[in-house]
């Protein structure tokens, strides 16, 4: 088991000691990702995947959401099987990368979804044949690719009151694989996405991960921090400091701001910045919570 008995004992009793701090909490994202299994079978051939170093959809969900994750962007994944409104309305934006097979519900809940506002950013040809239900039988026109019409093309268009933003490109598994490139395609893969976001930790940096929950009624939000600056030689973590963060929808005023942390970390620093809750964490040894209670009205 990765560390000691020691450690886990520590890390236990750091949780113990807050359980009533952290709750019951729940993802706070505004971005979702495909994670279709329909694809993946689709991909399969009988003795196995054609060629298992390629994998355009499996690569491209975890290419995306190691993108993410170093571009510090919460995010959740949404399964095939819950592209419907109900779920779809969760999100400002969906990702679908290389979901070239999918059902005619699931293509029409997106197009809905998207008209309606919302920001669906896809790579390759979305839709273009059915779900397991018709066999992955090939569209002869694909609800999708017909209602986006020009929108296929690298870029941003607008569709109704959303946008659509497409590649041809398998970016997410182009980023999954070339593991020196990623520098590179980051910034190439931001611009797929919508400018507003819930958090903007631009200038972190990609060793430091954050993660975003909220209690379940809203009143309690959460920034978690996780060190993953480890020098693999000397098994040991570098510290990171000055780890800075905005968070453009959050009011500052009335919100009262802990830091929970096993470590004895320095409480974060906040301030407003045009109206944006402005975080600097200056210290981050292993984790630390930023617990953000708001003002109730």
């Amino acid at each position: 088991m990765a560390g000691s008995a020691e450690d886990h004992a520590w890390w236990n009793e750091f949780i113990r000691s807050n359980e009533d701090q952290f709750g019951i909490r729940v993802p706070w994202a505004d971005t979702a990702i495909l994670f279709s299994p329909d694809n993946q079978l689709f991909e399969l051939a009988p003795g196995g995947f054609p060629d298992l170093d390629r994998q355009p959809h499996i690569f491209g969900h975890w290419g995306w959401g190691t993108m993410m994750t170093d571009a510090h962007l919460p995010y959740r994944v949404l399964p095939d099987w819950k592209l419907d409104a109900s779920h779809l309305s969760e999100f400002q934006t969906l990702i679908v990368p290389d979901a070239i097979c999918l059902e005619d519900a699931a293509c029409e809940a997106i197009l809905q979804w998207t008209k309606s506002g919302g920001n669906l950013v896809a790579t390759g040809m979305i839709g273009s044949r059915h779900g397991p239900e018709r066999n992955f039988a090939e569209r002869r026109n694909s609800p999708l690719n017909t209602s986006f019409k020009g929108s296929m093309h690298t870029g941003l268009s607008k569709l109704g009151k959303g946008a659509v933003r497409w590649s041809p490109d398998p970016l997410g598994m182009n980023y999954y694989l070339d593991i020196p490139g990623r520098s590179g395609m980051l910034g190439e893969m931001l611009q797929m996405l919508p400018v507003k976001r819930i958090i903007d930790a631009s200038s972190a940096p990609v060793e430091a991960g954050l993660f975003l929950w909220r209690s379940r009624d809203g009143g309690n939000l959460f920034i978690d921090m996780v060190n993953f600056n480890v020098d693999l030689e000397r098994d040991v973590m570098i510290p990171l400091t000055n780890i800075e963060m905005n968070l453009p929808s959050v009011a500052t005023e009335g919100a009262k701001i802990t830091t929970l942390s096993p470590d004895g970390t320095p409480p974060v620093i906040v301030s407003s910045d045009n109206g944006r809750m402005k975080i600097l964490a200056p210290q981050l040894r292993h984790y630390a919570c930023v617990k953000i209670v708001l003002k109730q009205t």
